[in-house]
């Protein structure tokens, strides 16, 4: 039995970010870090996912862009 809790998030204030970027979330409160990803580039905000523990992230907390794109390695 497989269950997954997914948290998504609307960004304000980050210019120049890219498609599936990587961006971490600071919280304050515990000063804990967590990844996560930008998807959608609108005008005025991004939607991002949040690619690990999120429950000590609040609103009004820091995120930063990473300056690199999410990727996955492969091989044969």
């Amino acid at each position: 039995d497989w269950s997954s809790d997914v948290c998504s998030s609307d960004l304000s204030g980050l210019s120049n970010c890219q498609a599936n970027e990587m961006l971490e979330f600071i919280g304050a409160a515990k000063g804990e870090s967590t990844y996560g990803v930008a998807l959608n580039l609108e005008e005025e905000t991004i939607g991002s996912v949040l690619l690990g523990e999120y429950r000590h992230i609040k609103q009004g907390d820091s995120v930063k862009r990473t300056g690199r794109i999410l990727s996955v390695p492969v091989s044969d």
